[in-house]
């Protein structure tokens, strides 16, 4: 079968519109007349093509796009004259080629920039969504691109810019009489003033819900006078956003009813908040039974498993949620609507403190039992709570300790924050010896030894670790040890994605991270990974550190393979310079993971350090640190010559080895 080439086909078409432009425009003229004809997808296609290539009015092709007539114009666009180009490229929602942007007419342009700013928002990229608003300072009244203008600039916390977009836009839109302009600009200025003084004082928090709420009462006419009941519906959620009132509620159920499930099947986002912020089952339940669940986390899971048996389906979900417990039944319709919004609204990501997403593992209805065994009153959980930022006062409904305890343990584990949570609480557990024991075994898997020498003591090690409880959380994630035919032959830890410093001469078979002693942590068998390389740094044979590198970058992968966690990370090597006498800490592996440390160290200089106190072949590869956790050094165990002592070689000087290697 012969088949035309298409880079030659466009060579031949350039040429002979060129050089025979009258005869090809009767061409074209007699073929789309043909077409037009013709029934099917096919020649519409055909039709569409020649009469492009005629510059027929834009307005009056467009009609001719039904549905399924795209599939036959992918090839057509680099034939066509540039501003053809553009016009065809918006129709089948592709990139515009780079020769047709600046042939590319205003609402053409504006149409492909509106599909590309909600692509670059949708993935959380609201600098690139600014970068196509900046290719053109022109705008029209025409299409939405105004409103998105609002929405990237709001998106990016520009709130200032946003403002006057909003009132630039509404003035366009209103002269041209473009109410859905109007409606769509108002909505996205409402979200902006909402978000702006979202963290301003309870004053500040007020008037930017007072200006909020005038806007949508703007949209909220429009809709009226529109009579859709999706545009009332976007609205009395903008409002319930601001201010969730009870008749605000109520009249999300309203407005919800007279919708059908399939529009909502379109825009299953607006079902789920409404159902989220209404509380009301029914619509909660048809939330869910319409538009399906988001894949539930891991925690999610595991809470409503205290409720239903296996399977978790959305049918037995939505019937728990239409028939809760009757002793739990406001803290269920809480917890499914946390679920419902936070998985479809798109609030601007919260971040983490350092060390504040450490996973800790432990039941929810284990740690609220040991909870309520410290007699807190819910006034003085909030005060505790109050103490770091974290208001817990949407949990205001619920009145007794056990109901304000579940709510806390749930709300702090999905917002990864259950390593902050025992910190808390272990600060005011000082008369509570059971739970200081529980909370002992959480989260870290590490043991505190009183070496034999000058050491720190055990008490003031433990002291170290209430106050810095997380961020050893986060330290502890990066340490591994180091296996040899199932036996632990020394201790390693991260310093990049893949790669694993270390004090041995043989390589091991095999890492594991997240492995603590089984009495004293939940953390099970922890995440092995294999070794497939490794370098021994410098030329002293007097403990020489080494590097290995793994199978596969373990730093950027969540702790324990939890798929909603953070990137584990590694070290950095730019540790700060030890001074004599300064107390330092490590972690080495024996049976489990130990911490103990050092009163003060003996004669440090760029090329080591020494410890005084009794070695022990199981230190070597110990990261080191000092009293404000700064990685300084890698342990290296016994000095070879003072029998008495322990070796550590300073991070400068492992950094300055990895230099002259890679340089080489």
């Amino acid at each position: 079968v012969l088949e035309h080439r298409p880079d030659v086909r466009r060579l031949m078409l350039e040429s002979l519109r060129e050089t025979r432009p009258r005869e090809t425009r009767e061409i074209d003229e007699l073929a789309a007349s043909y077409y037009a004809e013709q029934p099917g997808n096919a020649p519409r296609a055909e039709e569409i093509y020649h009469r492009l290539m005629l510059g027929e009015p834009h307005e009056e092709i467009a009609a001719l796009f039904l549905g399924g007539v795209e599939d036959y114009l992918g090839g057509a666009i680099e034939e066509l004259p540039a501003p053809e180009k553009a016009f065809l490229a918006e129709k089948l929602g592709v990139e515009l080629p780079p020769d047709a942007k600046a042939g590319a007419t205003q609402q053409v342009w504006e149409r492909t920039a509106i599909r590309r700013i909600e692509e670059a928002l949708e993935a959380e990229e609201p600098e690139a969504a600014l970068k196509v608003l900046a290719e053109r300072k022109e705008r029209t009244a025409q299409t939405m691109l105004r409103a998105h203008e609002v929405i990237a600039l709001t998106a990016a916390e520009k709130f200032d810019e946003a403002a006057r977009a909003a009132t630039a836009a509404l003035e366009a839109y209103g002269s041209e009489g473009n109410l859905l302009g109007v409606f769509e600009t108002l909505l996205a200025s409402a979200e902006a003033s909402r978000r702006r003084d979202a963290d301003l004082d309870s004053l500040g928090k007020l008037a930017g819900i007072q200006d909020s709420l005038a806007k949508l009462a703007g949209a909220e006419d429009i809709a009226r006078a529109t009579r859709d009941p999706m545009h009332m519906l976007r609205v009395v959620i903008a409002q319930a956003l601001s201010r969730a009132t009870d008749d605000k509620k109520a009249a999300l159920v309203r407005t919800a009813a007279k919708i059908d499930d399939d529009v909502f099947r379109e825009s299953p986002v607006l079902l789920r908040l409404a159902g989220a912020l209404s509380l009301d089952r029914q619509l909660m339940a048809r939330a869910i039974r319409v538009t399906g669940l988001p894949r539930l986390r891991y925690r999610q899971q595991e809470t409503l498993r205290h409720y239903l048996d296996l399977p978790l389906d959305e049918e037995r979900i939505a019937g728990l949620v239409e028939k809760p417990p009757a002793n739990s039944a406001q803290y269920v319709l809480s917890f499914v609507a946390d679920i419902l919004r936070n998985d479809t609204y798109a609030e601007p990501p919260r971040e983490e403190e350092a060390g504040r997403g450490a996973t800790v593992e432990v039941q929810d209805h284990e740690l609220t039992e040991q909870m309520l065994k410290l007699d807190l009153h819910p006034d003085k959980l909030r005060r505790i709570f109050a103490s770091i930022g974290y208001s817990i006062d949407s949990l205001a409904f619920e009145t007794t300790s056990e109901g304000v305890t579940r709510a806390i343990v749930t709300r702090m584990r999905e917002d990864r924050q259950l390593a902050t949570l025992i910190d808390l609480l272990r600060k005011n557990a000082r008369r509570h010896p059971d739970f200081l024991r529980f909370a002992d075994r959480l989260g870290l898997g590490i043991s505190v030894e009183e070496l034999r020498g000058d050491s720190l003591s055990r008490k003031f090690v433990e002291t170290l670790m209430d106050e810095r409880r997380s961020e050893l959380a986060t330290i502890e994630s990066r340490i591994c040890r180091l296996e040899r035919d199932d036996h632990v032959v020394g201790t390693g830890f991260l310093v990049g994605p893949e790669l694993v410093l270390a004090c041995v001469e043989t390589a091991p078979a095999t890492v594991r991270f997240d492995s603590g002693e089984k009495d004293r942590s939940l953390y099970g068998s922890g995440t092995l990974a294999g070794v497939i390389g490794m370098t021994l740094l410098g030329h002293n044979a007097d403990s020489r550190p080494s590097l290995l590198r793994l199978d596969r970058p373990v730093a950027l992968e969540p702790v324990r393979g939890d798929a909603d966690g953070q990137p584990r990370g590694h070290f950095d090597l730019n540790g700060p310079a030890v001074k004599e006498g300064q107390p330092l800490i490590w972690l080495w592996y024996e049976h489990g993971l130990r911490i103990g440390g050092t009163a003060q160290v003996i004669r440090p200089d760029d090329r080591q350090m020494g410890f005084p106190v009794r070695p022990r072949d199981t230190f070597a590869g110990a990261p080191v640190f000092n009293l404000d956790l700064e990685l300084v050094g890698l342990h290296c165990g016994e000095h070879r010559r003072l029998k008495r002592e322990c070796i550590a070689r300073p991070m400068a000087m492992i950094a300055e080895i990895l230099d002259q290697q890679r340089a080489r």
